[in-house]
């Protein structure tokens, strides 16, 4: 255990605190403690400068709604356009007519032959 570098296991700390004795205090020290504590007490506060109180803010709500509200014109606009509808229809047509070797990793082809094989 002269080793200071490493850490101890917890049998070794138990040995160690086994043969340590219990510190000695001074007559007289929790009172010396406490005056020092007492004098010292007021020199070493550092008071913080006060906040200056914030002016309050009043915020329009106006501007909110109207975002909100273009929002949901522009999403029925948009729901009713048929070249956004027809250009919709044809990415999940291609994605789902398509080649999954297009779109997913590679071997996919091999099990859908295999299934294919199995079934007939």
């Amino acid at each position: 255990m002269t080793d200071h570098n490493r850490d101890l296991t917890d049998q070794e700390l138990d040995r160690l605190l086994n043969v340590a004795s219990a510190p000695q205090i001074p007559n007289g020290f929790e009172k010396r403690m406490a005056s020092r504590i007492a004098a010292e007490a007021g020199s070493n506060v550092v008071p913080f400068p006060g906040r200056a109180k914030s002016i309050p803010r009043v915020v329009p709500k106006w501007p909110i709604a109207a975002a909100l509200a273009a929002s949901l014109v522009l999403g029925f606009w948009l729901g009713n356009q048929n070249p956004l509808a027809n250009v919709l229809d044809g990415l999940t047509e291609t994605a789902l007519l398509g080649s999954t070797s297009d779109f997913g990793p590679s071997g996919w082809d091999d099990i859908g032959a295999a299934d294919a094989d199995a079934a007939s």
